[in-house]
């Protein structure tokens, strides 16, 4: 559970830096690119501005004062000849031709910014040049996103570790709330079996009236179910205290069926049927112990909260490389109300199953050896039957 709990803190954290760092680099790349884009648009539109309001004077030829030495502009006939342009250029005539050639034919270089205009005097062509530009970006985009990633690792280092400080005193109250628990378990254990004791002392006494008898079995029963309840309040702290047991390779068939064959009395006296269908042979590496464990609660609880004469069917099947085990019961159907805290600890749920004898903490200690041995619960609830499953 501590473990969960770290990791689940770590990829919440981690998402959210995840998520602002990206956010941040992108703000810088997106705005970068509409600047860029932006003053290279009002560029274009100074030239074709400036270039219309030039004429030819004196014989001189027209004089383009440019802002940008990567910008040009001129104009053209309807044979697409050049009747017009700067006389001061950075470009020769074989490149200024080519590019026009490109131009018209919807093939200019994809870091040109071109502007097409129909003028009185023919057509008006100017473009700007932003290669120097875009390998800036491109620079630029690069530095960001390595940067970007660099600071993702660092912050996710310094999140891995700030983990353990986070989750430290959760861990504490956890440990303290065990050990009392578990203290507390042991320590009533004592004196219930004294209580135990002395009410069969009692009862088998001669002269008791009948109220007495009465008063005796009742203090006798509650007391069967405070040890019940302190027992297995004593394996649930247990359960997490006691470290990871070692897997070992066991025959999961002969397993299951033992449990299932030591229930088969305890069904037989309510009046109910107790089936197994459990294919042989089937080899698990695990923990034997929490696997008897957990078809133990299962048959315990199908038991309790199964209607007279009903029929339990324990099922274990392999499949795809898969193993299956299935506990059905014809009892009442657990409501969708309920489904999200039958594994809560004391949770009896409707009043008919709360009337069963139990202590509600079977269905906590089956979560519990799930967690601890990676299996998968489902639970499906039908009208007439609930279904528990467990993948190994």
């Amino acid at each position: 559970m501590i473990k969960k709990m770290r990791l689940k803190f770590f990829c919440v954290t981690s998402a959210i830096v995840v998520a602002m760092v990206i956010i941040f680099c992108s703000s810088i790349i997106i705005s970068t690119k509409i600047r860029n884009n932006s003053e290279a648009r009002n560029a274009l539109d100074r030239i074709v501005t400036m270039f219309e309001n030039f004429t030819e004077d004196s014989g001189e030829g027209v004089r383009l004062q440019m802002n940008d030495l990567r910008s040009f502009a001129v104009i053209l006939d309807s044979n697409n000849d050049i009747i017009r342009k700067p006389n001061v250029t950075y470009y020769t005539d074989q490149e200024i031709k080519t590019y026009i050639a490109q131009i018209i034919n919807g093939k200019a270089p994809r870091y040109f910014i071109v502007s097409q205009k129909d003028i009185e005097s023919g057509k008006l062509i100017a473009w700007v040049d932003r290669s120097i530009e875009t390998k800036e970006f491109n620079s630029l985009t690069l530095t960001v996103c390595l940067v970007g990633m660099g600071g993702i690792l660092i912050l996710l280092v310094f999140v891995w570790f700030l983990s353990f400080w986070i989750v430290r005193p959760a861990v504490q109250s956890l440990e303290k709330q065990k050990r009392f628990i578990s203290e507390a378990s042991h320590e009533l254990r004592t004196p219930l079996t004294i209580i135990s004791a002395g009410v069969e002392l009692l009862q088998k006494q001669k002269g008791n009236n009948t109220d007495t008898k009465k008063w005796l079995a009742d203090i006798k029963m509650q007391t069967e179910k405070m040890t019940v309840m302190a027992s297995d309040l004593l394996s649930l702290s247990r359960l997490g205290e006691t470290p990871e047991a070692p897997k070992t390779d066991f025959d999961l068939s002969q397993e299951i069926e033992k449990c299932v064959l030591s229930f088969e009395s305890v069904a037989y006296e309510q009046g109910k049927e107790l089936l197994h269908d459990i294919d042989q042979d089937i080899l698990y590496k695990g923990n034997a112990v929490a696997v008897g464990h957990a078809v133990s609660i299962l048959c315990d609880n199908a038991i309790k909260h199964s209607n007279d004469k009903a029929i339990i069917k324990v099922t274990l099947k392999k499949q795809n490389g898969k193993i299956y085990l299935s506990v059905i019961n014809t009892g009442d159907g657990i409501k969708e109300s309920e489904m999200p805290f039958i594994f809560d600890r004391f949770y009896r749920g409707s009043e008919s199953r709360a009337e069963t004898q139990g202590t509600g903490l079977g269905l906590a200690i089956l979560k519990t050896l799930a967690e601890q041995n990676d299996w998968k619960i489902d639970v499906k609830v039908h009208t007439d039957k609930t279904v528990f499953s467990i993948l190994f």
